[in-house]
């Protein structure tokens, strides 16, 4: 069975409980995580597409300045890791 990417890309989530089980390769960026418990028990899910795209706003994500060049990303879990968080 071949595997398929799927790009979750300019939606919003407010108050949701978001699970990716048995999910791989997928690419998620550019949504909108607002006041969300989110899991990836995966550990091949992108959570951002580079810097100039970017990665998704997380409603509990606190930087200073522009986190743009990947000094600040946004922990999922030790292996789900929103390298450019807007």
């Amino acid at each position: 069975m071949a595997a398929i990417t799927i790009i979750l890309s300019r939606n919003t989530f407010i108050d949701e409980e978001i699970v990716f089980e048995d999910t791989y390769f997928n690419k998620i960026y550019q949504n909108n995580f607002i006041d969300c418990d989110v899991t990836d028990e995966g550990n091949t899910n992108l959570w951002d597409n580079g810097p100039i795209e970017g990665g998704n706003y997380w409603s509990d994500y606190n930087c200073t300045g522009n986190p743009s060049n990947g000094s600040q990303p946004y922990i999922i879990d030790e292996d789900s890791i929103d390298h450019y968080p807007i």
